[in-house]
């Protein structure tokens, strides 16, 4: 296990940019073509550091098998913002080739997973649904298709420099990625979860609804109603059951049974 605190200027962003990136090294694993990877988005207010600090992330990708990488997304709702940084360019065209120029990192797509907790994991869904080619499966934790709309005018200063005067858009955005993303020959997972006291519980069952009323196609979708609020306590417990759930590669999934049983360390 190996853990980088890392810094280097994006192109997309134009400025220097930090990543946090947890190496699950198994030397007793033959990977040249790298090992999976999961990309790990932080909520609003938070940063790269966040699940590090918050969460056994460490112990779990190392159970898991697969490196993980968490970015700093800023308040940008992992947007192109209309008053600020792309956001988006940066964790889909940029950020993956930084990563695996610098690290052992597979560049299959069934082998690249994107998950998040609130904000992070609308963007997850979005950036996920958006382009299937790059991801295998999604994790949304605590979060739906709908942005948070809080009343607290900072947030909504947030959400206008991100998103304008667009934000319905963009909310049909989701829906229409979803769908072809059904109609896709690609098959993609969604592990989606929410807790019962959560604050974001409404925008959860919408998303909920949606995806259940469509019937066959490409996306596997899975609901998990947990007890908790919106917070790290749940948040900690949602990503060790989506690690658990992910479809990975039969080496990898091989080794984390072996993990299990004490053969590998």
């Amino acid at each position: 296990m190996s853990l980088i605190q890392m810094r280097f200027f994006s192109e997309k962003l134009n400025r220097f940019t930090g990543v946090n990136v947890i190496l699950a090294l198994d030397r007793r694993i033959e990977a040249p073509a790298g090992r999976p990877t999961l990309y790990l988005l932080h909520g609003m207010g938070d940063d790269q550091s966040a699940w590090l600090r918050k969460t056994n992330v460490e112990r779990y990708a190392l159970e898991a098998g697969l490196h993980v990488v968490m970015p700093d997304g800023g308040l940008s709702c992992y947007e192109n913002m209309i008053h600020g940084e792309r956001y988006r360019d940066y964790l889909l065209l940029e950020l993956p080739h930084v990563m695996r120029s610098c690290f052992p990192m597979s560049p299959r797509r069934e082998e690249n997973f994107i998950a998040g907790c609130s904000m992070g994991g609308c963007g997850a869904l979005k950036l996920g649904l958006a382009h299937p080619e790059c991801f295998r499966a999604i994790g949304c934790f605590s979060a739906g298709h709908l942005e948070y709309r809080p009343d607290a005018d900072r947030n909504r200063a947030m959400l206008a420099r991100a998103f304008g005067n667009g934000l319905e858009l963009r909310d049909a955005e989701i829906i229409e990625s979803a769908r072809a993303a059904n109609a896709g020959s690609d098959p993609i997972g969604i592990w989606h979860a929410c807790g019962d006291a959560d604050v974001l519980r409404d925008s959860c069952m919408e998303t909920k609804a949606f995806f259940e009323s469509m019937s066959g196609g490409a996306i596997d979708y899975r609901f998990r109603m947990l007890p908790g609020r919106h917070d790290w306590a749940l948040w900690d417990g949602m990503l060790r059951e989506f690690l658990s759930w992910l479809p990975l590669p039969e080496e990898t999934a091989n080794a984390k049974a072996r993990r299990k049983r004490g053969q590998l360390r």
